[in-house]
């Protein structure tokens, strides 16, 4: 199923795991451009974030980034990080 992504800011949240096996939650801020979509059967975006995608891939990853993550319109990284703490897991924001 395809829908279509509200475009403007947004966060992307990611869920992973750390050396020593706990979850780690991940959020990166960005924003959804409104250009051409891949049409392949599910929903894709243009995101852009604040690094050249090369630095900001690299930044994303050095967290063990899964392939998989989450897309919220506005601000929602203090939310991830209370969330994070609330249930004694380690964040990262990477921006």
């Amino acid at each position: 199923m395809e829908f279509k992504v509200r475009y403007g800011r947004s966060r992307i949240v990611g869920c992973t795991q750390t050396a020593e096996g706990r979850l780690k939650l991940l959020v990166a801020g960005g924003r959804v451009d409104p250009r051409e979509t891949f049409r392949i059967g599910n929903t894709n975006s243009r995101l852009r974030f604040s690094r050249p995608p090369a630095e900001f891939f690299e930044a994303w990853c050095e967290h063990g980034a899964t392939h998989h993550v989450a897309l919220g319109i506005g601000h929602v990284a203090r939310e991830v990080r209370n969330v994070a703490r609330l249930l004694d897991l380690e964040s990262a924001q990477v921006d």
